[in-house]
């Protein structure tokens, strides 16, 4: 029995194990409804990451760039 992909891009045939490994998530989420909680965590967790840098880069303080 194939094992059911649940992300959100399973019907372009991306596999939740890509995702998986493309963002560094934990592989219990795979072939789980929890997979894309589990990416849009993620995604949110990196965007911060890099508007924080951004923010720093453009003058702001660390305090302002939080």
């Amino acid at each position: 029995m194939a094992l059911l992909n649940h992300n959100i891009m399973a019907s372009e045939n991306v596999s939740d194990e890509e995702y998986c490994d493309q963002l560094g998530i934990d592989k219990k989420h795979c072939n789980q409804p929890t997979i894309n909680l589990a990416i849009a965590e993620k995604i949110s967790e990196l965007n911060y990451q890099a508007e924080y840098e951004a923010a720093i880069l453009n003058g702001k303080n660390a305090k302002d760039a939080d």
